[in-house]
């Protein structure tokens, strides 16, 4: 199945901000150098930098925190592999079966 992905729009704005702030909201507390993980994020939907899919996609990418440990174990169980490094950010990949 082919992915309909399109740029998000102004109107997912505020739905994209709660989705980010609430997976990342435990770890604001105890990692002092985490960024505002959603700052930004209208900036970057104007830009249409940011992408929205509206079907199953075949492969995704994040790019967690380095201090992240259970994240980081829960990904690698569920398949994610690292792919990279720069500073505290770790690049990890999903292939997605079609």
């Amino acid at each position: 199945m082919l992915a309909v992905i399109h740029p998000a729009q102004p109107k997912d704005t505020p739905a994209l901000v709660q989705s980010i702030t609430r997976t990342c909201a435990h770890y604001a507390a105890r990692i002092p150098d985490l960024p505002d993980v959603a700052g930004g994020l209208a900036e970057a939907i104007a830009k249409h930098l940011v992408w929205v899919a509206e079907r199953a996609i075949t492969r995704l990418i994040l790019r967690p925190h380095a201090q992240m440990p259970e994240n980081l174990s829960l990904y690698a169980h569920l398949g994610w592999r690292e792919t990279g490094r720069s500073g505290n950010t770790i690049q990890m990949e999903k292939i997605l079966p079609v």
